[in-house]
Order: C-alpha cells, then structure tokens, then sequence
C-alpha cells in the first residue's frame, strides 16, 4: 500500500509482507509533517511531539517523551579569601621537645571580616639533623578553634636521616573575627631533638564560601 501523501491527512504505512500470509500491523502517521515534529509509537499508531523551545530538553513521563525546561544549575565559585602562601622563615632552630612540650612551627593569625565557610589547610615542612636515631615527632595542624585536626607521624632510623612532611585538613572557619591557625611538632617517643630547617616551612590556606563542598 503506497502513503497517502496529501496534506492535513492522517499517513497511513504499512510494511512488506513478510512471510506468506503475514504482514506488519498498520500504524497511522499524523499529518501535516512540521520542521523538527517528532513522531512515537503509541502501540497501534503513532503520536506526535512537536519541536520545543531553545534550551529545553527532551524528557520522559508516564512512557510518552515530552519537552521539559532544566532547573539552573547552582554553581559555587571559590573565593580565595585569606592569602594563597604564607612562608615563614624559622632561623634553623634546633626543637628540642619531649613527651610534655609541643612547640609551634608556625602561627598564623587571619582575620576574615566577610565569608564564613571551609578552610582548607596546606602545611609542610623539613626536619633535619636528629640526634637520636629511631626517635617519633608527632606534626600537627590546629584548625582556629584550637583543636588538632590533623596528626602525622615521623621518624628517622638514623641521624643522618632528614624528612619532609606535608600536611593537609578542611575545617570551618568564622566569618568575622581575628583567629590563629597553626601547625606543630611535638617529640613522641625518644629523648632526641629535630631541627627545623631554615626558609623550608611554609603553611597556606584558602577560605571557601559556607555553601561549598571542599573533598
């Protein structure tokens, strides 16, 4: 059977035989055909779905496909708030600690008047010249609550040994106020010291709005 092809008519199709006796179902296509019309099976004929709007996308409900707007996306930019790099230049002092005393690396205080939301923390430094061998520094960061939010442990198998340590911790941070971050060092176990070497401590920060997600 050829399709009726005038305009404003239901287009009736149908397929070649195939198998004696057997043919194809008829389906009934709409008419007339409009630019960007799309046609759909709704079982024994077809529907018709005409062309949306720019920036609309193609969707389904209940098995019929149809034309929906996408909710905006929320993006969340970062706002770098506090300084990207804060280095600190120690002298090269010798830390001498013990089981009861923690000493500070480097103390920094940031003062964020507008924005509060997450702190991500980046601290790292380099030991060098112990004088125990097999001795273990506990290294920490202090979020500006006063609380050690990260701990790492190091040691040295010899005294020839030196190390660097990188820390890294999210915490949140206030949106007005003056508040101190810091990172330490702290002797474990062992009776030997660590040296701090000169010019090679560095602790940065950067501050994300409230309604970022820092991973």
């Amino acid at each position: 059977m050829q399709p009726d092809q005038q305009k404003g008519l239901s287009v009736l199709i149908t397929q070649e035989m195939i198998a004696p006796g057997a043919v194809r179902p008829l389906h009934l296509v709409p008419a007339p055909i409009a630019l960007g019309d799309i046609y759909y099976s709704k079982g024994i004929n077809f529907g018709t779905l005409g062309i949306g709007t720019t920036g609309q996308v193609l969707t389904v409900a209940k098995g019929i496909p149809s034309w929906a707007t996408p909710a905006t996306p929320i993006v969340y930019q970062a706002t770098i708030i506090a300084p990207s790099s804060i280095v600190v230049n120690d002298g090269g002092v010798g830390l001498t600690t013990n089981a009861g005393t923690e000493l500070t690396i480097i103390s920094k205080t940031i003062t964020n008047p507008s924005v509060a939301g997450q702190m991500l923390l980046m601290a790292n430094f380099d030991m060098v010249s112990p004088t125990v061998a097999n001795d273990i520094f506990a290294c920490r960061i202090y979020n500006p609550a006063g609380s050690a939010i990260y701990e790492t442990l190091r040691t040295f198998e010899a005294t020839t040994d030196t190390g660097t340590v990188t820390m890294t911790a999210v915490c949140a941070v206030a949106a007005s106020g003056t508040q101190t971050i810091k990172m330490t060092v702290q002797r474990d176990t062992g009776t030997g010291t660590v040296t701090m070497q000169n010019n090679r401590n560095a602790l940065s920060w950067v501050i994300f709005p409230g309604a970022s997600t820092v991973a």
